[in-house]
C-alpha cells in the first residue's frame, strides 16, 4: 500500500518537473524577476506565496467576487481538505486499520495546498464561462445593429432596440 502511494507520489512529481522544465521563461523575465525581489531571500519566498495565494483581479472582478469572499473561500477549502486525511485516520483507526504518522502528515499537508487551489480553479472557470458568454452577447448584439442598419434604421434605434432583445447585463 504504501509502496503503491510512494510510487504514485513519484509519477506525480516527476510529471510537475517535466511541465516546468517544457515551459521555460525567457532570461530577460527570469533577471527582472531577480531585480525585482532582490537578493532578500524574504522577498523572494513572499512573491512566491503572493501568486500562490493570491488571484486575478481581473477574474474577480469578472464575476463579481469580492478579495475577502475568495480569501475565505481558500482557507475553508484548504482547512476541510487538510483535515480530512486525519479524519480518515481517526475513523480508520477505530476500525482497526493503522496507518503511519509521516504519511497522514505528508497526506495533510498536500490536500491542504491543494484545497487552497481549489477556489481558484472554480474562479477561472466562471470567469472562463462569463467571457464566452460576453462575447457570445456582443456579437449578437452587433449582429442585430448591423441588422438593423442595413435596414434603414437610424443609428440610435438599431442601438435601442437592439439592446431591448437581451434580458442580461449585457
Amino acid at each position: 500500500m504504501t509502496g503503491i502511494f510512494l510510487s504514485a507520489v513519484a509519477l506525480a512529481l516527476g510529471v510537475v518537473i517535466v511541465h516546468r522544465s517544457l515551459r521555460r521563461p525567457t532570461l530577460e523575465s527570469q533577471l527582472s524577476r531577480f531585480v525585482e525581489a532582490g537578493a532578500n531571500p524574504t522577498a523572494r519566498t513572499r512573491s512566491w506565496t503572493d501568486r500562490l495565494l493570491s488571484s486575478d483581479e481581473r477574474d474577480l472582478a469578472v464575476t463579481g467576487t469580492n478579495s475577502s469572499r475568495y480569501a475565505s473561500e481558500q482557507v475553508i477549502c484548504a482547512a476541510l481538505a487538510f483535515s480530512t486525511p486525519i479524519a480518515m485516520y481517526v475513523i480508520l483507526g477505530i476500525g482497526g486499520v493503522n496507518f503511519p504518522i509521516p504519511m497522514v502528515v505528508l497526506l495533510s499537508a498536500t490536500f491542504g495546498v491543494l484545497g487552497l487551489q481549489i477556489p481558484r480553479l472554480t474562479l477561472t472557470q466562471k470567469a472562463r464561462r462569463a467571457r464566452v458568454n460576453f462575447r457570445s452577447a456582443l456579437s449578437s448584439y452587433l449582429d442585430l445593429v448591423s441588422i438593423m442598419l442595413s435596414g434603414g434604421a437610424g443609428i440610435e434605434t438599431a442601438w435601442v432596440a437592439a439592446a431591448r432583445v437581451g434580458d442580461g447585463p449585457t
